[in-house]
């Protein structure tokens, strides 16, 4: 089993509606609150949170669920309160993740191509 498997596996159930429930008090970047109060919070709900990947991991899929968390380093997590600022969390935070993740893989593939040749050989066997 890997750390990731075993991370998902110890998840509190019910943590995703404890942050929703949590964030739903965090309206605006103005209001945004930081991991480790996140945590503190979940404990008094109850929830002992044993990674903070974990909260991290739930706030991913919270936000595939379609809910508008914002997020900066700075400022921590929030709900986002309007248009404006839910496209300056894409942009700052969101589409800088994506442009350095294609950076990395345009940079590999180049230094794939460089060691192996150019595509991918099937083998006869």
């Amino acid at each position: 089993m890997t750390n990731y498997q075993r991370i998902i596996e110890s998840t509190p159930y019910g943590l995703e509606t404890a942050l929703l429930k949590i964030l739903s008090q965090r309206v605006g970047r103005a209001n945004a609150v930081k991991k480790g109060e996140i945590t503190a919070l979940l404990l008094q709900m109850g929830f002992h949170v044993s990674n903070e990947r974990q909260v991290r991991l739930a706030i991913s899929k919270l936000r595939k669920d379609g809910h508008l968390i914002g997020s900066t380093n700075t400022d921590g997590y929030f709900m986002c309160a309007d248009r404006k600022e839910y496209e300056f969390v894409k942009q700052s935070e969101l589409m800088a993740r994506v442009v350095d993740i294609l950076d990395t893989v345009r940079v590999l593939d180049r230094a794939a191509s460089e060691r192996w040749g150019e595509g991918v050989q099937e083998s006869l066997f």
